[in-house]
């Protein structure tokens, strides 16, 4: 066990351990007991590294900056050209892979219906995204992995992990391959797809370079960036039910008053079919610098919330460090706030952040720092997770005890959350996250927020009288769990708030004088229950 000092995980002050004492009343003896209480003893962290087989054997090649993540972390899609995650791996090029966090069980999703492997390709098979259950697979393959493919073309692929069917997305209006692709993004629910192509034959009179999202039941393609020209658009995102899509286009003519020159970042409707611009002021101003121009944005699977990279200096009041920053826009309310703060709202001074990602309830958003002098986050770590509610900073690349990774800023993400907002999967090269790593860019799968306990309440408690303990802190979140150990009844716990859990106590009449740990965890969700995240404080009965 490690109690911390100086800064914990949240970028504050570690609380010292005070004295409780606690009156245990048993037959025939009365036993006076003191309760200490350190707090920010102990964090047990789930930390698990995705790619490796289904054996556990690690890569032997790199993964690539490419990966996707189910809405409850259970499965992660990412592309690599290491030839031992699964058998027979012989094709010589990169492969688009599944891991389930829960089995471990590895499968490769870039083969044909049949289950043969794509042919060696100089540029592979890639830009996974994944639904939200991990049922459905959308990636860009170089080798024909369906019927009428033309040898030599990229398309867009859809695999389907229960059925073991892929298929053919980016076809033209005829029904037939089209090709000329990049990075997919498929929906919550898996039935829109959405895509860029130069294709060109896809929709009747639209020529160049667009963004298309196509149902994948219906056949129904739209084309959000149309104008009669190419626009140049990249698409990020697509809502859970597919009615949004996000973008980044340099275009001027998608949406009125759009005078300043730069990339801008995007949100399609395909039901009303109007687009809107998302890097914006609270008043609706337009950024004085590029937005979404070197990384992707992201998009809540409502798609209520955006965030995005920018150049902009006049997106937020007091905006004056001179480096890109992350912002969160509420598309709602019309409000634009900036992600990369201290928890005191300090701006960041050193570090250009990056590879924003949010979680469903726009509360959670994960971003790269690319300096080791950054301020926003301390220290060594460079994937961090802001708290939109308490304002709070806390480190999301660490080992199972917390350690922050301590890699160089150019060993850093991307990164990305889960939509429940409970896990962060980042790529790195730093060796100490977990044992035996030995090789090569890393996936890895780490679950968030870490529970925080700063106080508890009564000071004391009679043995054998039932007691209700509060429990106060911060990512008490529901699900928390309150383990007293061996001899102590625990009747009910009720969660109050994200900072406050009760618990209705009674200490048993066996209970020997000496350190209790008491346990508060969040339990895991898709990975499962064990992995989760948990700290704890000593409890000392005398």
């Amino acid at each position: 066990m490690r109690t911390r000092t100086g800064m914990d995980a949240w970028g504050d002050e570690a609380s010292g351990g005070r004295a409780r004492p606690i009156r245990s009343r048993g037959p025939g003896v009365v036993v006076i007991a003191l309760l200490v209480l350190a707090l920010g003893a102990c964090d047990r962290i789930y930390v698990a590294r995705v790619s490796v087989s289904s054996t556990g054997a690690q890569a032997d090649a790199d993964v690539g900056s490419s990966f996707a993540v189910s809405g409850d972390g259970r499965y992660v899609a990412f592309q690599s050209t290491a030839t031992n995650l699964v058998p027979d791996d012989t094709n010589g090029t990169s492969d688009v892979f599944v891991r389930d966090n829960r089995t471990g069980a590895v499968e490769r999703v870039s083969v044909t219906s049949t289950g043969a492997q794509s042919p060696t390709t100089p540029f592979g098979n890639t830009s996974p995204s994944i639904s939200a259950d991990g049922r459905w697979v959308a990636f860009v393959g170089w080798g024909p992995l369906a019927p009428g493919v033309p040898v030599g073309t990229t398309q867009v692929y859809v695999r389907d992990r229960i059925t073991g069917t892929t298929e053919v997305v980016s076809v033209d209006r005829f029904g037939n391959p089209a090709g000329f692709v990049s990075k997919p993004v498929i929906s919550g629910d898996g039935r829109y797809v959405a895509y860029t192509s130069y294709a060109g034959t896809i929709v009747e009179g639209i020529g160049g370079t667009h963004v298309y999202l196509r149902d994948r039941q219906g056949g129904t393609v739209w084309v959000p960036t149309t104008d009669g020209v190419s626009s140049g658009g990249i698409v990020d995102a697509v809502s859970g039910d597919g009615r949004y899509v996000l973008f980044r286009a340099a275009s001027a003519n998608l949406v009125a008053g759009d005078t300043n020159g730069t990339w801008d970042v995007f949100r399609y409707d395909r039901v009303t079919g109007t687009v809107a611009r998302a890097s914006v002021a609270t008043g609706g101003g337009q950024g004085n610098g590029a937005s979404g121009s070197s990384d992707p944005a992201e998009m809540s699977s409502n798609g209520r919330y955006v965030v995005f990279s920018s150049a902009a200096t006049n997106l937020v009041a007091g905006d004056t460090n001179g480096v890109r920053d992350v912002f969160r826009r509420d598309l709602t309310a019309g409000t634009t706030t900036r992600v990369n703060l201290t928890a005191a709202g300090e701006q960041e001074i050193a570090s250009t952040p990056s590879s924003p990602s949010i979680s469903d309830d726009g509360r959670w958003v994960a971003f790269v720092q690319n300096a080791a002098a950054g301020n926003v986050l301390p220290g060594p770590c460079r994937v961090a997770l802001r708290d939109g509610d308490s304002g709070r900073v806390a480190c999301a690349a660490t080992n199972a005890s917390g350690s922050p990774d301590g890699q160089p800023p150019a060993g850093a993400g991307p990164a990305t959350i889960s939509a429940d907002g409970r896990y962060v999967v980042f790529r790195t090269n730093h060796p100490s996250l977990v044992p035996d790593d030995t090789c090569c860019f890393d996936l890895f799968v780490q679950s968030v927020p870490v529970p925080r306990v700063t106080g508890r309440t009564p000071t004391s408690v009679a043995r054998g009288a039932p007691t209700v303990v509060i429990v106060t802190g911060a990512n008490l979140l529901p699900g928390v769990t309150l383990d007293f150990g061996d001899d102590v009844a625990v009747t009910l716990t009720a969660r109050v708030s994200d900072h406050e859990v009760r618990a209705l106590i009674t200490v048993g009449g066996g209970v020997e004088p000496g350190k209790r740990t008491v346990k508060v965890a969040l339990p895991g969700t898709g990975p499962g229950v064990d992995a989760g995240a948990s700290t704890s404080f000593e409890l000392t009965v005398t």
